[in-house]
């Protein structure tokens, strides 16, 4: 697979998770896909092989969270005990 249709899917598996990732990581997890962008248009295969995999594993992690907090709804009603 061509490093162009790599980055298509990790973009779009970190662009479905966007909204459970947490405020304070996401300039980091931001400025990372930025640098993976930066690799793929200068070719540089190694590079974006060894962000892409840790990107994959940060996107992994946050898709186990989405699928937990799927799993396990809080209502309204549970959340505001005060």
């Amino acid at each position: 697979m061509d490093l162009i249709a790599q980055l298509d899917t990790t973009s779009q598996r970190f662009s479905n998770c966007l909204a459970y990732v947490p405020l304070n990581q996401l300039s980091e997890i931001t400025s990372a896909l930025c640098l993976l962008i930066h690799h793929t248009k200068y070719q540089e295969e190694e590079k974006f092989a060894e962000l892409n995999t840790r990107f994959i594993h940060i996107i992994e992690i946050v898709e186990d969270l989405m699928s937990v907090y799927k799993s396990n709804p809080v209502s309204e009603a549970e959340e505001v005990k005060w």
